[in-house]
């Protein structure tokens, strides 16, 4: 099972992703977005593809997709558990932190998570942090990215620089 987990996209539209991000987006099994959409419409184009998508709000969604979404997801694939914040909210110095303190009554499998713009992947005791940094707009890091994850009986995870 083949897993893109992409955010803070903050357009309007599927022509403004990189085209590396479309392509992967069209052939992955599941779609994983850690908020920070900024539009109803792009939200409305990637659900419109059929793939099944797992979002979080992010702080810069517009209420609409704020109430529908909310403020964290939960679900499970290929048998390991997952966990989607955008990690603007919570207690914590750093996103990553407020990330895994959202979900530390029942830790998941894998966190993903937003907000930073900047590409994170590591251990937290047994969970996975995964941030895929942003898809668009780079603070400061060096390129966009998103992340490629392969669920097999191990995980093969990848930052895509775009």
């Amino acid at each position: 099972m083949e897993i893109v987990i992409f955010g803070d996209t903050h357009t309007d539209s599927y022509l403004q992703l990189p085209s590396l991000l479309r392509q992967s987006i069209e052939q992955a099994d599941l779609l994983v977005h850690t908020g920070d959409w900024d539009s109803v419409t792009l939200y409305q184009s990637i659900a419109g593809l059929g793939i099944p998508l797992f979002s979080a709000a992010g702080n810069a969604d517009p209420p609409e997709l704020q109430s529908q979404l909310g403020k964290s997801q939960r679900f499970e694939a290929g048998g390991w558990r997952f966990g989607v914040v955008h990690g603007h909210e919570g207690t914590g110095k750093s996103t990553e932190e407020r990330a895994k303190k959202w979900f530390s009554e029942d830790m998941p499998d894998i966190v993903c998570f937003g907000h930073s713009h900047i590409p994170y992947l590591r251990y937290h005791s047994k969970t996975l942090l995964l941030n895929p940094g942003s898809a668009v707009y780079r603070r400061r890091v060096p390129h966009r990215s998103a992340i490629r994850l392969l669920l097999k009986p191990e995980l093969e995870v990848q930052h895509v620089f775009l």
